[in-house]
């Protein structure tokens, strides 16, 4: 299956920088850099619908159990430097000190998969994989080999495990009111009433082909 994030920022002229890790937590700082992928997204990467996409395909899912991804939002100087600047990094953007969301995002992640019958009516996806056009709406297949296929949809649960990071929390605000268990994928996402050390971080779980 491949895995697709939708984060849809209120402010429009907000930037995200989006990382994540196979099998355990990422971390993104001077002292320690233990990522599997990243993606910085720019108001010039919104989609006409205003929002940022990101998309990991089942072929680098494969094998995966789950992943936790963080997500923190740019300074102004770095969208500067990166977009308006057109400046070119293959390395991350690596900030140490605590930061704020200054504004809401709507946040939806789902999964797509493509699959065919073999010989004996069970269903298989070794040579087929999710195209980068796949959407809320449809999904893209290719295929290595002649077959008819079929694709499936599913919208995950994912939680955020507070006992793994550390945060840093006014003391009016409840820990358990704002890092808890979220059942369902599409929810409007409040961070204005706490600051963190790195990222928000949150995982996805029962990732498989």
């Amino acid at each position: 299956m491949s895995v697709h994030f939708e984060i849809q920022p209120l402010d429009r002229s907000l930037g995200y920088m989006f990382i994540y890790k196979f099998n355990g937590t990422p971390h993104l700082n001077s002292s320690k850099i233990n990522i599997d992928g990243w993606s910085l997204f720019c108001p010039l990467n919104l989609t006409k619908d205003g929002i940022y996409k990101y998309f990991i395909d089942n072929r680098k899912i494969s094998h995966h159990k789950f992943i936790v991804f963080g997500l923190r939002e740019l300074n102004s100087t770095e969208i500067d430097d990166f977009y308006q600047n057109t400046l070119i990094s293959s390395s991350p953007p690596i900030i140490d000190e605590p930061l704020n969301f200054t504004s809401d995002y709507r946040l939806l992640i789902y999964t797509s998969g493509c699959y065919y019958l073999d010989e004996y009516n069970n269903w298989q996806s070794d040579g087929l994989w999710v195209g980068a056009l796949t959407d809320y709406y449809k999904t893209q297949c290719f295929s290595t080999h002649l077959t008819t296929f079929a694709s499936s949809f599913q919208v995950l649960s994912f939680s955020i495990h507070k006992n793994e990071f550390t945060y840093s929390l006014n003391d009016k605000f409840d820990l358990k009111r704002h890092l808890t268990q979220f059942n369902q994928l599409e929810l409007f996402t409040r961070h204005k009433f706490f600051s963190h050390e790195e990222y928000i971080f949150k995982q996805i779980d029962q990732l498989w082909v």
